[in-house]
This record gives C-alpha cells, sequence and structure tokens, in this order.
C-alpha cells in the first residue's frame, strides 16, 4: 500500500486506542507517521512525524483506562480542508 503524506507533525504523550492495529492505519499507513516503537506484547506503539514530536498509543491492559477517555492528538497539514477531504475519501469520520 503506498503511503501518502498528509500530516507532518504530531504533538502529545499517550493515548489509549480500542486497536493499535486501526490506529496504525489512521496514523501511518493514510496520514503517512512513521511507526518508532511497535510492542505488540504491551499493546503499545509511538509514532512520529517529520517535524518531530511523537505520541505513543495503547490497548487498555486490565481495569484502568478505557479507549476514548483520554489524550488529543494535534497534527500539522498545509491544508486542513485538503487533509480532511482525503481523510474522509479513506472513510474516516469527524
Amino acid at each position: 500500500m503506498a503511503t501518502t503524506k498528509i500530516a507532518k507533525g504530531i504533538s502529545m504523550s499517550c493515548v489509549t486506542v480500542s486497536s493499535l492495529e486501526e490506529t496504525k492505519r489512521l496514523f501511518s499507513d493514510l496520514l503517512g507517521l512513521e511507526v518508532k516503537e511497535y510492542a505488540e506484547d504491551f499493546k503499545w506503539m509511538e509514532l512520529e512525524g517529520e517535524e518531530g514530536g511523537r505520541v505513543g498509543f495503547g490497548e487498555p491492559m486490565g481495569d484502568g483506562m478505557k479507549a476514548g477517555t483520554n489524550g488529543v492528538v494535534s497534527i500539522s497539514v498545509d491544508n486542513v480542508d485538503e487533509a480532511r477531504a482525503f481523510l474522509e475519501s479513506k472513510e474516516i469520520q469527524f
């Protein structure tokens, strides 16, 4: 699958998600951010953009945080309208 570079960078620390694979699809495969660490055993992944900034994504392990209950990811793009249209064309919902 060809990677389209939409995102130029990210900034945040950690976000709890329900699926690392779906998160990888969005942030790496569709937006073009680089996977720096991927630890399937620990349900953990770190991504980085060309402008720097790294974000960690983790699936819940046991009781504790639930997906969607914390975190915000800020993404730098050249044109937000074009980036949104591209993502919507890939069935990403806002």
